[in-house]
């Protein structure tokens, strides 16, 4: 899965079991990459929730700190799978 902002890109590879009727899952993350203008320091990279239940979906985060050029802002800046009710789709904060 992947997302393209202005200025940054990110992705990483999941693997997750959708269970028609059942509790659907992710089992591993992998294989991050990110692309910006600036640097950046990852912060996180993981599964926070693995298997989705009554109070939500399951999902997994690439998070990292970045800088722009010149130093003028530092930002978080994250990715997210979810995966739950049969589907997934994921969400960016850039």
């Amino acid at each position: 899965m992947s997302h393209l902002g202005i200025l940054v890109a990110a992705e990483f590879y999941a693997d997750f079991v959708l269970v028609n009727g059942g509790d659907d899952y992710i089992s591993k993350v992998y294989d991050y990459a990110i692309a910006m203008v600036g640097t950046y320091s990852l912060t996180s990279f993981g599964i926070n929730k693995a298997r989705e239940d009554i109070s939500g979906p399951a999902y997994a985060t690439l998070e990292w700190e970045g800088t722009t050029l010149e130093n003028l802002f530092t930002t978080t800046f994250r990715l997210r799978l979810y995966v739950g009710n049969d589907g997934y789709y994921s969400l960016a904060n850039y």
